[in-house]
């Protein structure tokens, strides 16, 4: 690229962070400070890159949590399961996950890998619907029902993050998402439809997974817990319910070709039109798909809160220390993320260029 200041490593993989070994009189740093990145060079040589001013983090969703719990930075029993001594303790840093996930409906008995091919990277046609388009005349009964769950769900979710988040914490965030859901009326479901037929996906969904190290770094221990709480399988089943109906309609009908007017997967043999949520449960955890939007392994939120960066993507209790990219996301995003992470990115450059001044 003829830039003097830009130097590419390929094919390097990246270990940890190298923090300088200053303790406080109980064995934690306070404050570390990044004094570059220790990789693995093409030869299988070990090569540490030093920083001259930071170091910047833009490994995604699902890898920067490895890189910071390698360094020391993170949960202290996960820290310690791996041997680690733990230098900043971060409980946060991988246990918020979401991504979204989606079930298709395929009518077209004539789809060929080619034809879906041109069909995936076509315009399809895509569609949202709010909690008020799905619920309906429901929608307050159901509204109801959620904000009582809020306290029995933020106990699930603080228990499945070993307490990473508190259980007062996870109510305020239960509690800003169904706010979203039923004051602000935003989207809570998607669907595209393609030549194939359709697929449906919760945009918004309120379970949460974790990415952790594992003892070979270079495959990380991911559980997207993407069925955790029933609020995203009722919904799930109320978009998929909806997308049956769509394809069911007179004028798709007369669109569709004779032979693509059956379902043919699932099939209302699998999956009965009076399938009951027990049904579509079981169901949806054999065939759904991740959507592949995942965020919030290192969340930019309150500390206390299991928050990981600040505003300014600083990693907590660290110097020299930045991640930017979709894992700062604190909750899941209506819609694909890209535009987000670049704005993100835009933000960054920002706070970067005015700290180097």
């Amino acid at each position: 690229m003829g830039r003097a200041n830009l130097h590419v490593f390929t094919n390097t993989t990246a270990l940890n962070i190298n923090l300088d070994s200053s303790e406080n009189r109980h064995g934690y740093m306070e404050e570390v400070t990044a004094k570059g990145v220790n990789v693995i060079l093409p030869s299988g040589k070990n090569q540490f890159l030093r920083a001259k001013q930071e170091v910047v983090l833009s490994a995604g969703t699902y890898r920067i949590p490895g890189l910071l719990e390698q360094s020391g930075i993170g949960n202290p029993s996960i820290l310690h399961n791996l041997s680690i001594t733990p230098q900043v303790i971060l409980p946060g840093v991988g246990a918020h996950l979401q991504d979204q996930w989606l079930v298709e409906a395929i009518y077209n008995p004539n789809i060929t890998l080619d034809s879906l091919s041109i069909a995936y990277n076509s315009r399809p046609m895509t569609g949202s619907l709010t909690a008020a388009d799905l619920f309906g005349d429901e929608l307050d009964t159901v509204a109801a029902q959620l904000y009582k769950d809020i306290p029995s769900y933020a106990r699930t979710l603080s228990e499945a993050s070993n307490g990473a988040i508190s259980v007062q914490a996870q109510e305020q965030i239960l509690r800003t998402r169904a706010n979203l859901f039923f004051q602000k009326n935003v989207a809570i479901g998607s669907y595209q439809f393609q030549p194939y037929g359709g697929n449906c996906w919760v945009t918004l969904p309120l379970s949460t997974g974790s990415v952790h190290s594992s003892p070979d770094p270079s495959k990380p221990l991911l559980n997207p817990n993407f069925m955790q709480l029933p609020w995203d399988i009722m919904v799930a089943q109320r978009l998929f319910l909806v997308l049956r109906r769509i394809f069911a309609s007179a004028p798709v009908r007369a669109a569709l070709d004779p032979a693509a007017s059956t379902e043919l997967l699932p099939g209302y043999a699998l999956l009965p039109a009076n399938a009951s949520l027990a049904q579509y449960t079981s169901y949806f955890g054999s065939a759904l798909t991740p959507v592949w939007h995942g965020v919030g392994t290192a969340g930019m939120r309150r500390r206390d809160w299991g928050g990981v960066v600040d505003p300014k993507f600083r990693v907590y209790g660290t110097k020299g220390l930045r991640v930017v990219d979709a894992s700062v996301i604190p909750m899941e995003v209506n819609g694909n993320p890209t535009s987000t992470i670049y704005a993100l990115a835009e933000k960054a450059a920002e706070d970067i260029l005015a700290d180097c001044k």
